[in-house]
């Protein structure tokens, strides 16, 4: 008799009433033997969960199938899922593992959707099964449904680690598949930007330059979508150099310039914020918040007006060390602790990327402590990125070692709550990812 752990999550604000009704009866083990289903006709609270359960198939049988319908307080939604125990042969993509959205019906359908996670029995496991019920949120908008008074380090920010890199250059330096506005429109905010220090801008990751640049492919889909779907979003663009270790001066006027010729003249300030302190989201609604890694000559800069959030020099919680961004390590091993910028406000920053001697596991392991880490007075930068000599950006985001299948994974398991900005590569991959990102955001939305 072989089994299959079967949970049930509400990521919702209501509770839901479910029920099951199994297609086929003879793919079950009798329930003299175990009863299939046992929760059936049960309530699940908001945010809540049921128990997981052993549930048995017939002896020989790999797959069964059931349906389950939740009914909420804006009518039914319904949806057929299948316990896999066992890793069936048309499921060799990921070894077995199926993450994302389950097809739905009902009245209901228009306003939730319901993800499944997926995992085979493997090592003498049983498989488990977890089908997760969240709301449907436009990912064009979802910032709209933020309190004003809400500071970004408060929520869950979807993050794209070098966002511009959706081309045709070296699989090591591509971490992404959509472009900026297509990233945007599936709800990422923040956005890590790496520039030649050249006109005009071209955004580069590494040695690989991209054949994108700054202003036509950054700069004006950002404008283009705070304009006309984005009008109550914030954007965070977080700019670095990989040519140089500083921009001069001649390099921050090429930035100036790409925004004078992408908002009209001095208009840009109205739409690119650039003070060098957090602001409340109804300070940066519709606008653009500038971060800055790259250093640029203080005492002798024309251009000290333009700094943004400084991301370069920090000090310890006491003020007795300096520290730099804490470049393929985090701000715990390299201060013990948060990291305070020049404007005296407190980071935690994960970027680990060098996967070769710390592993891959290891990588996981610290991401998930950043996300149990937060609290509302640290900004938490988490990036889920990385590489290594055997395995390029995509192979560990989605492939054998799937990063972002992990978290996707531990926030189902940890539910609807606060996690920080989490920049990623190849972000719609497991599908759903973003949407589960949004969706833990909820107690804070304005109901």
């Amino acid at each position: 008799m072989t089994e299959c752990t079967l949970q049930i999550v509400n990521m919702t604000d209501h509770p839901v009433d479910i029920t099951t009704t199994l297609i086929e009866v003879r793919d079950w083990a009798s329930p003299g033997e175990r009863n299939p289903l046992v929760f059936s006709g049960g309530q699940i609270p908001a945010y809540g969960r049921t128990v997981a359960s052993p549930q048995a198939l017939a002896e020989g049988h790999n797959s069964a199938e059931f349906r389950l319908s939740f009914a909420t307080h804006r009518g039914e939604i319904g949806t057929l899922a299948d316990a896999r125990p066992v890793t069936a042969p048309n499921l060799v993509k990921n070894l077995g593992y199926r993450k994302g959205y389950l097809p739905t019906f009902g009245d209901a359908a228009v306003h939730f959707q319901v993800l499944e996670a997926q995992d085979p029995a493997a090592d003498g496991h049983d498989g488990k099964l977890t089908i997760v019920l969240i709301p449907k949120i436009d990912p064009r908008t979802w910032m709209s449904k933020l309190p004003d008074d809400a500071y970004l380090r408060d929520v869950t920010l979807p993050g794209s680690h070098d966002a511009g890199t959706a081309a045709y250059i070296i699989p090591l330096s591509r971490c992404q598949d959509l472009s900026i506005g297509e990233q945007l429109d599936k709800g990422a905010r923040y956005f890590d930007i790496r520039l030649d220090s050249t006109y005009p801008l071209e955004i580069v990751h590494g040695a690989s330059n991209t054949g994108k640049y700054f202003e036509k492919d950054c700069l004006a889909p950002m404008a283009e979508f705070l304009k006309h779907r984005g009008t109550a979003e914030t954007i965070v663009m977080c700019i670095n150099s990989d040519a140089e270790n500083h921009f001069h001066d001649s390099v921050i006027s090429l930035v100036r310039r790409a925004l004078n010729n992408t908002f009209g003249g001095d208009n840009w300030l109205d739409h690119f914020e650039i003070d060098t302190h957090q602001k409340p989201l109804k300070d940066l609604r519709q606008k653009i918040v500038f971060m800055r890694r790259y250093k640029f000559d203080k005492a002798s800069s024309k251009y000290l007006h333009c700094r943004g959030i400084e991301m370069i020099e920090f000090k310890n919680a006491t003020g007795s060390d300096s520290f730099e961004w804490p470049d393929d390590s985090d701000s715990f091993s390299e201060a013990g602790g948060y990291l305070f910028n020049t404007a005296g406000e407190p980071y935690a920053i994960q970027d680990r990327y060098g996967l070769n001697s710390f592993s891959v596991h290891d990588k996981i392991a610290l991401i998930e402590r950043y996300m149990n880490s937060w609290r509302p007075d640290v900004w938490f930068l988490n990036f889920l990125s990385g590489s290594n000599a055997a395995m390029l950006p995509r192979g560990v985001a989605e492939g054998f070692y799937m990063i972002n299948a992990h978290i996707f994974d531990f926030i189902i398991e940890n539910g609807v709550a606060p996690y920080g900005t989490l920049p990623m590569d190849f972000m719609t991959q497991p599908e759903g990812l973003l949407d589960l990102m949004i969706a833990s955001n909820q107690k804070i939305f304005v109901k």
